[in-house]
């Protein structure tokens, strides 16, 4: 059995124990004690868990609807069966029940028509659960955000692959606006997480249409 942390050990991202538990209390869809239970307790163990679970599945839905496309059902439903996985390790609740959702669809062969609502709803949940998570000081490992000032010229360059990647409908961009989130947030002000909303729900033509609209001078 493994030996419980003391009392007032410091997760990766700083927090004590307690402060860190009391913080993911108040994340909803969030089951933490039952996740806690599942690794005997480790809260140090569960914050490194929570991390790379936040930061590693956001690509998982484009490239699930990608092997779909392709016909590699074997593929998607793996990557179905991880995220679920996952999400039932660390109690994340919402996202376990939607992906536990579409694996199904996806090994009965429901068709696509079933199967696209369902993949919006596993992304939803997952993105929601991480916006969540970060609202929460000290949850998740801090990353140092590059900023355009200290990066000139390179924020329009990255909003112009994003463009680029939109008018082809490539599904990478979900991966590249995750990237440079930091870089090219400023652009969208308080319309970024709906632009984040429309490309998780792979509808590329309303971001490309709400790029347009932000990148018009004196709008």
């Amino acid at each position: 059995m493994a030996t419980p942390e003391p009392v007032g050990t410091q997760t990766p991202a700083g927090l004590d124990n307690d402060a860190f538990c009391a913080a993911l209390a108040k994340v909803p869809d969030l089951d933490s004690q039952l996740g806690l239970a599942s690794i005997q307790g480790r809260v140090a163990t569960y914050q490194r868990l929570i991390d790379k679970f936040s930061s590693t599945h956001t690509e998982d839905f484009a490239l699930i609807q990608h092997h779909l496309n392709t016909g590699d059902k074997v593929e998607a439903r793996r990557l179905a069966h991880s995220l679920k996985g996952g999400a039932a390790t660390l109690g994340a609740v919402a996202v376990q029940a939607a992906a536990a959702s579409l694996e199904v669809a996806i090994k009965d062969g429901q068709p696509a028509a079933v199967i696209a609502p369902l993949i919006e709803q596993t992304a939803l949940a997952y993105h929601t659960l991480r916006r969540n998570l970060l609202s929460q000081a000290g949850v998740l490992a801090p990353i140092p955000a590059p900023s355009m000032a200290s990066h000139p010229g390179r924020g329009t360059l990255e909003l112009a692959h994003i463009r680029r990647c939109l008018e082809n409908g490539e599904m990478r961009v979900q991966e590249l606006v995750r990237q440079h989130s930091p870089l090219i947030s400023g652009v969208f002000d308080s319309e970024f997480e709906h632009f984040e909303h429309l490309i998780t729900a792979f509808d590329f033509e309303a971001a490309l249409a709400l790029l347009d609209h932000v990148s018009t001078p004196g709008r």
